[in-house]
């Protein structure tokens, strides 16, 4: 075996994220590739013991490249009866149930609505660990509630997977004192410690991979997708040689890159939490014209209010930079659930001729190199860019090498007349505020193409329209090429994946490839423009199978371009692909070969 499965579940409040973060790093430590999903109620605070209070937490790792969070789990840890309801269907025949009979009392089963012969019919190979009522034994000497005490429990179960994982005791504990300190991290050293010797006595462990992951020689960490945008954006004054200004306003998967931000306190990024979703957006705007690099972050709801600011970034032409991470809709929809469906929004959501450059994050370990690329693009091209991340993106967690941080030169077009354009780019220069004898006219109304004046002739319209839209264009000479995944065929059937499907896409392909000779994957990461090489390279193609977790934005989009078969595989449940599914689908369009 070269790969596994754990997943962890129980109550919201019982630290289940913490615990799941925790054993990531203790996996990143142990030199094994990783990548996670976790999975949490909307609700604040759901009911306690109940399904819909389920948190959930699943880690795939190994000695090999880990695409994603895997399908079934090899061992599940449920800490109650909502739990093992919840997610036993993730665990394989021959996976391991881990669980405490404190959170199966009558009760618990009771809540959710789980009759325990059920447990007792499960055939798997089962294991009663007493993860609360151990804890609480080991905290006996503190005068806190029992209550208190067992919110530690989640540590006790750290230290149990650590002993199982071979990790170090010292390891795991210095992962704690990086973030915890007092009282508190007195407790959980005990509990930790409880866990990992309890382990220890039962001879517990897991199964044994056949070997450790190769990475080049660098420095590594384990760090979610929002993490990533954030980093990028810290990183962005050293690279650029620019301020930053972020406006933001707090939203459900977005808000992380918000907090990340503001925690660092950076004097070169200003950091401001807007009243609402258009003044943030209007905020950043406004430090765009004055010579800044402007960012701004929501999910779908607040890309909505922003767009009316987004038209007027685009009719001045000034870059700003525009984060969504999107989330399962319409309105609230699934908050907390994933879902690609912002694309049409991205690329089509605004009124008005206003096309935006838009380009999709594949992955946490991509996000920071992503976000850098828009970066450079809407100062080179000085226009707002679509930067499309989501919630599997933003708060799964994969390896990620730490990069050198190096200056990028921008040698943007410099010209007395503000209203002038590069020969190259099309772009106008970057007129900074205060600049003696430069008048520019940044608002909403229609310019004149030559001199900037309000203009209101249609002629002069149409010309505008072309201008910024062939401007746009343009960046397609900047960005990478496409590159097709290695063993892809050049002809027969091609995949074509963007956002967070990549690894899932990936690994079915990787399954399928072996079986299906004229199979090919693509992957697309700017999705408007196209890049140079993307139509000739799916020309080559007698059909296309798209994966999207949504009703086929992506394929309906692609249909103007490509006129062959588009076959679209769909999900919708605020869940990403699972490579066995994705694989089967595939594999049944692949055998219907008389169809086409």
């Amino acid at each position: 075996m070269n790969k596994f499965v754990v997943t962890i579940a129980g109550d919201s409040g019982d630290g289940i994220q913490l615990l799941g973060n925790a054993f990531s790093d203790n996996v990143a430590i142990e030199n094994l590739d990783l990548n996670t999903l976790p999975d949490f109620p909307a609700e604040i605070r759901a009911p306690a013991g109940t399904v819909g209070g389920v948190s959930g937490f699943q880690i795939q790792y190994g000695g090999e490249k880990i695409n994603t969070a895997g399908n079934k789990s090899d061992v599940f840890i449920a800490f109650n009866a909502a739990a093992l309801k919840k997610y036993f269907k993730t665990l394989k025949p021959t996976g391991v149930l881990i669980y405490d009979s404190a959170g199966f009392d009558a009760k618990n089963c009771k809540l959710a609505g789980f009759d325990l012969a059920e447990l007792e019919a499960i055939p798997n190979k089962k294991l009663d660990v007493a993860f609360s009522s151990m804890t609480k034994e080991a905290l006996k000497e503190f005068t806190i509630e029992d209550k208190a005490k067992d919110k530690n429990k989640n540590i006790f179960a750290l230290g149990f997977l650590a002993f199982a994982l071979e990790s170090s005791f010292d390891k795991t504990t210095d992962l704690l004192k990086n973030k915890f300190k007092g009282i508190q991290l007195d407790m959980m050293e005990i509990v930790l410690k409880k866990g990992y010797h309890y382990a220890e006595t039962i001879e517990f462990s897991l199964e044994k991979l056949k070997d450790r992951a190769h990475f080049k020689e660098g420095y590594y960490r384990n760090i979610t997708g929002n993490s990533a945008i954030a980093l990028a954006i810290l990183s962005a004054p050293k690279i650029f040689g620019r301020p930053v200004f972020f406006g933001g306003y707090p939203i459900t998967p977005a808000s992380d890159i918000l907090h990340e931000l503001a925690k660092q306190n950076l004097k070169e990024v200003i950091v401001k939490q807007a009243e609402d979703e258009i003044a943030a957006a209007g905020m950043a705007l406004g430090a765009a014209f004055a010579g800044n690099i402007a960012v701004t972050a929501s999910s779908g709801p607040g890309i909505d209010l922003k767009q009316e600011i987004i038209g007027l970034a685009h009719m001045a032409e000034i870059p700003l930079l525009i984060i969504d991470v999107q989330r399962a809709g319409p309105s609230t929809g699934l908050p907390t659930k994933v879902e690609q469906s912002d694309l049409n929004l991205a690329l089509k959501g605004r009124h008005g001729d206003c096309p935006v450059p838009v380009v999709a994050i594949r992955n946490p370990s991509s996000a920071f190199e992503t976000t850098i690329q828009a970066i450079e693009m809407m100062i080179r091209f000085q226009t707002p860019i679509f930067l499309l991340s989501d919630a599997l993106i933003a708060n799964g967690s994969e390896l990620w090498e730490i990069p050198e941080i190096n200056q990028i030169q921008i040698e943007n077009y410099n010209s007395s007349n503000p209203y002038e354009r590069s020969h190259v780019t099309q772009a106008r220069p970057w007129t900074e505020l205060g600049i003696t004898d430069t008048h520019y006219i940044a608002g909403g109304l229609e310019k004149d193409l030559v001199h900037g004046t309000i203009s209101y002739d249609g002629d002069n319209h149409q010309k505008m329209v072309e201008t910024r839209l062939n401007k746009i264009l343009r960046i397609a000479d900047h960005i990478p090429t496409c590159v097709m995944e290695e063993n892809s065929a050049s002809k027969g059937t091609l995949i074509v994946s963007w956002g967070s499907t990549y690894g899932a896409t990936k690994e079915a392909f990787l399954n399928l490839s072996k079986q299906y000779k004229e199979l090919a994957h693509l992957h697309l990461d700017w999705i408007f423009p196209f890049p140079d090489n993307f139509l000739s390279i799916i020309e080559r193609f007698d059909r296309i199978i798209i994966p999207e977790l949504n009703h086929g934005q992506f394929a309906d989009y692609l249909a103007a371009h490509y006129k062959k078969p588009i076959i679209k595989i769909n999900k919708i449940k605020g869940h990403p692909f699972f490579e066995e599914e994705l694989t089967a689908e595939i594999s049944e369009i692949l055998n219907k070969n008389a169809e086409f």
